[in-house]
């Protein structure tokens, strides 16, 4: 609205500080017409002001706006604070991630410089190799495994590049040599990617192992290792093992040479001697003879526990699994040791428990080497009293073999003991308790230490508990076997059915091939005594001529001879061209390795015997190879119920009573399928030696329950094992199988007068 006197009068609203109008002509304007702007005090209260004018158009008028500057400001100095901060908190910001940043790029550039050297620095050569062949890490061991000089490490190597100068210095070989791979990639420029391990030998002799991992975008990375140290140390680890077989089998051949010499004499001094005690001799120079032959048996048993300790020594003695009857292998120990403890007026026990089993799988031969070396020990230190051997189960067991037993044994004496100090020592090899126990008792501190290893061998331990002055036990514990056979329990030797008795053989024609005269004397007066006809030769060629020219019943064969050994002569009379190929031969060697025998068998031998050899054993095996062939017992009628003789049960029930018959019946019936089962393996295997034993097992099982057929059948069985009939033993196994099977069937018929056989109990097949 207007004002009265209003120019020169301020004028206030709410958008200016100040409002003034003036006349144009004031001295405070000039100018042309329009506006301007400027700053200056004001008059009126001195306080800074921003001011505008504007002159009126046709009227000589300005119009004057003052504006405080601290109010026309403040929306910028705000906002300028605003952006102030914003920039402050915007550079601190980049100064810490500038910080980060040269941190990071300080850890990086040491990391590089850290995996830098210790690239540089390994011991392995570590190549990398990207999809495009290039290589952009490499190290110097690489290149100096590789043969590559460092001057061709550049940042733009490439793998072709790398073997372009490979080539060039022949690392390959001549240009045929150089195998298809590495031609390949120096046509690609790219090698094969691929995982795996490489050898390879450089010209400079220098052996490499090259390990290649893949990456996932498609390169690779290779270590190379210098392997040249390993490999010298492998072959020299070689060369060693080499040697040391060698000196095994150099120490083998030299026991098996020295066994062979020794033994020589040997069979030649017990030979003699035991020729000589079969003649008419007065007492005094029948006493010098035994002197001769037990001084002669004693030698003996030193070289066989010298022979015995070396191969257990060598790790060369393998066990036999074989089924045998523990009660014999503890009997048969013992009266070999009975004369020599009723000399010193010792008594000699066996007691063995009721529920150890009467068969067992195992080497038994082995168990009376243990019994024999305990057995004896205890006599040698007893002179008053006993030596008894105690027999116990310890408990059953079960693996993946089968069910087995451990048996425990005990050997018990009355004699000297041991003292205490002396028992850590006393299965060491070739120690004795104390020089004065050695030279009064003498021997060769063999026996214990070669009863320890077989024991550990047969999965026991042993021990000894033992009083100076009262006595000493020895422990042991072996594992066998538990063989699908009958009788599970020891029966009375009355029950069992009688053995075969053979009458010895007499009036053969017998051809002796042995080269040592003293040899060829005793074997030739051994057959001459039994009735034989003896010609003896001394050397295989000799052999192979009369065999050729002659017709003999039999050979005894020495192996080792001149001119043509035994092992060579047999093959060449094997290739006879008529019936005289198929002689029985036996071989008659004082070579008695394992390894001997296999030879001696697989050149054609069918026996074979070890020297020092007696008249018994001799006689045996002529008896053996001389048994009539087996009758072939394919068309025998099948046996009825009534062909089981219940007389022979009804005698059994008397001797071990109604119980124990029943008990045997009922496993017999039980094991007859396995027994038939185990025979047809060991007849398809030719296990002649397995399948004589479990058909003499079989043929006394049988007896006893009164299958007395299946008791012949099972004895032809055995001859033809022991023959070794191959042609005769899978006819024979069948028969065996035929009439178990039928007796098994009769036994489930059978009726007792007393405790009859509930039927329905009995297993079926």
């Amino acid at each position: 609205p207007p004002v009265e006197n209003a120019i020169g009068q301020p004028y206030r609203d709410a958008g200016a500080d100040e409002l003034l109008l003036a006349e144009s002509d004031h001295n405070h304007f000039s100018g042309n017409s329009g506006g301007n702007s400027g700053g200056g005090i004001s008059g009126r209260d001195s306080r800074i002001r921003l001011y505008s004018y504007n002159r009126v158009q046709d009227y000589p008028l300005v119009v004057l706006v003052g504006l405080d500057e601290a109010a026309g400001f403040a929306t910028y100095s705000s906002h300028q604070q605003v952006t102030t901060a914003a920039g402050l908190a915007v550079l601190l910001l980049l100064l810490v991630v500038a910080m980060v940043m040269i941190r990071q790029h300080r850890s990086l550039t040491a990391s590089e410089t850290a995996l830098s050297l210790t690239l540089e620095n390994i011991s392995q050569g570590i190549v990398m190799i990207d999809a495009n062949g290039m290589l952009p890490v490499w190290n110097h061991r690489a290149a100096d495994l590789l043969g590559v000089p460092h001057d061709i490490r550049t940042q733009g190597t490439s793998y072709r590049d790398i073997l372009r100068w490979q080539i060039a210095q022949g690392e390959f070989g001549t240009p045929d040599q150089i195998p298809a791979d590495i031609l390949n990639a120096l046509r690609t420029g790219v090698p094969r990617q691929a995982p795996g391990v490489a050898v390879r030998t450089r010209p400079n002799g220098t052996v490499v192992e090259i390990r290649s991992t893949v990456l996932p975008n498609g390169g690779s990375v290779r270590t190379f290792t210098d392997i040249s140290e390993l490999k010298r140390n492998e072959r020299a680890l070689a060369l060693a093992r080499d040697a040391a077989e060698d000196a095994s089998r150099a120490r083998a051949e030299f026991l098996a040479v020295m066994s062979h010499e020794i033994r020589t004499p040997m069979n030649g001094i017990i030979g003699v001697a035991g020729l000589l005690l079969d003649m008419k001799l007065a007492d005094t120079e029948a006493r010098y003879v035994r002197i001769v032959l037990d001084s002669g048996q004693h030698l003996l048993q030193l070289i066989n526990d010298i022979l015995d300790f070396s191969r257990l020594d060598a790790g060369r003695l393998d066990l036999e699994a074989a089924p045998f009857e523990l009660g014999r292998a503890v009997s048969e120990s013992l009266d070999i040791l009975t004369h020599q403890a009723r000399t010193k007026g010792l008594t000699l026990a066996t007691e063995i428990a009721a529920d150890v089993p009467a068969t067992l799988i195992g080497d038994s031969h082995r168990l009376r080497q243990i019994l024999l070396n305990l057995v004896g020990n205890g006599i040698k230190f007893t002179s008053a009293g006993s030596v008894r051997v105690r027999v116990s189960l310890l408990r059953d067991e079960t693996d993946a073999t089968g069910p087995a037993a451990r048996i425990a044994f005990s050997v018990i004496d009355t004699g000297i003991g041991i003292a205490p100090q002396a028992i850590s020592r006393l299965f060491q090899e070739f120690t004795q308790v104390d020089s004065s126990i050695s030279r009064r008792f003498g021997g060769s501190g063999l026996g214990l230490a070669i009863s320890r290893r077989l024991v550990e061998q047969m999965g026991g331990g042993i021990t000894v508990e033992s009083e100076e002055g009262v006595g000493s036990t020895f422990r042991f514990d072996v594992r066998m076997q538990l063989p699908a056979i009958l009788p599970a329990t020891n029966p009375p030797p009355s029950a069992l059915a009688p053995a075969i008795i053979e009458t010895p053989r007499t009036g053969l024609n017998i051809l002796v091939a042995e080269d040592n005269p003293t040899n060829r004397l005793v074997v030739t007066r051994m057959l001459e005594r039994d009735g034989h006809k003896v010609t003896a030769v001394e050397n295989g060629a000799l052999a192979v001529e009369a065999v050729s020219e002659t017709r003999f019943d039999l050979v005894v064969m020495d192996v080792m001879m001149p001119e043509m050994d035994g092992i060579t002569a047999t093959i060449a009379i094997r290739r006879l061209p008529d019936a005289r190929a198929r002689i029985p031969i036996i071989a008659l060697t004082a070579n008695l390795l394992p390894e001997d025998r296999e030879r001696c068998l697989q050149s054609g031998m069918d026996f074979f015997e070890t020297k020092p050899i007696s008249a018994a054993r001799l006689r045996a095996v002529i008896e053996a190879a001389h048994r009539p062939p087996s009758p072939q017992l394919t068309a025998v009628e099948p046996i009825a119920p009534a062909r089981l003789a219940p007389e022979s049960l009804a005698a059994l029930i008397a001797q071990i009573g109604a119980d124990a018959t029943h008990s045997m019946v009922r496993h017999f019936i039980d094991d007859s399928r396995t027994i038939s089962d185990t025979i047809a393996t060991m007849v398809e295997a030719n296990r002649t030696a397995l399948i004589a034993h479990q058909a003499d097992l079989l043929q006394r099982a049988a007896g006893n329950v009164g299958l007395q057929q299946l008791a012949a059948a099972a004895a032809a069985l055995r001859i033809a094992a022991e023959t070794q009939d191959l042609q005769a033993m899978p006819n024979q196994a069948r028969e065996v199988q035929r009439l178990l099977r039928a007796g098994a069937d009769a036994l489930r018929e059978w009726r007792p007068d007393s405790n009859p056989l509930d039927k329905t109990a009995l297993p079926s097949e």
